[in-house]
């Protein structure tokens, strides 16, 4: 693996012709963006070749668990859920999205592998309680949102079940996750960290570069003057000095 920001200087590096100024079209966070969408297709590519890097996930902890009363059309429902607000996860690669799910006691050997909870479909997390064996395990499952009341969440939650009483109210997930910056605590420190490539952060650059390449003629500036006199500029309709066009996503 290699550094983000070592990873962004080197694809914009070879775009720009080793010669890169500051008047360059080629943003950091449009080179993000396109690093995001290309380690997306080399995960499910790993997967489909049986060697699915651990260098993919990231440790996240810092997640809290939220209790919510269901609230419905103003009236209390009596009925109460326990959920956690997870990064969005990389789709199609099944439950190999997330390694572990569970408390901060992971760390602890004495705990063992039981502090990893059960994940379920919704259908199986619904019926965790008619299971023989395995009723009073901690468990969970990732849906795509969740609406109660006032309480209305687009994002990536886990419904919870059977919460330890040790371990207190934080969650720890080891996941691939979409956008790798929320795979982070603190997403300011991201482009100083190591990018979840694993080992194809060669392979990604590459592809990347033949990305960008492939979407104008010249990316270089004849004249370093703070402004952008490249001559191929109405040749694209890719603004890459509009970071907002694409989110960081």
């Amino acid at each position: 693996m290699g550094i983000t920001r070592k990873h962004i200087y080197s694809i914009k590096e070879q775009c720009t012709n080793k010669v890169p100024s500051d008047d360059t079209r080629l943003e950091d966070r449009f080179i993000l963006h396109q690093m995001n969408i290309v380690r997306d297709v080399l995960i499910k590519q790993s997967l489909n070749e049986g060697n699915l890097d651990n260098g993919f996930y990231q440790l996240k902890c810092c997640i809290p668990i939220e209790c919510d009363r269901i609230v419905c059309n103003g009236i209390d429902s009596g009925e109460k859920t326990f959920y956690a607000e997870i990064p969005t996860l990389v789709e199609g690669i099944g439950y190999k999205n997330i390694t572990y799910f569970g408390n901060v006691e992971f760390n602890d050997i004495k705990k063992g592998l039981h502090k990893n909870w059960d994940r379920y479909d919704f259908e199986g997390w619904l019926s965790v309680g008619y299971r023989e064996w395995t009723h009073n395990r901690p468990s969970f499952t990732v849906l795509g949102g969740y609406k109660a009341g006032s309480t209305n969440l687009d994002g990536t939650i886990a419904l919870l079940k059977n919460i330890p009483n040790t371990g207190g109210k934080i969650l720890c997930v080891n996941g691939i996750f979409s956008n790798p910056e929320d795979g982070v605590c603190d997403p300011e420190e991201f482009m100083d960290m190591e990018y979840p490539i694993g080992s194809l952060g060669y392979k990604m650059e590459l592809i990347v570069i033949k990305q960008i390449l492939s979407t104008e003629v010249s990316l270089g500036d004849d004249t370093n003057n703070a402004r952008d006199d490249s001559t191929n500029a109405a040749k694209t309709g890719v603004k890459m000095n509009d970071p907002q066009q694409y989110g960081t996503e």
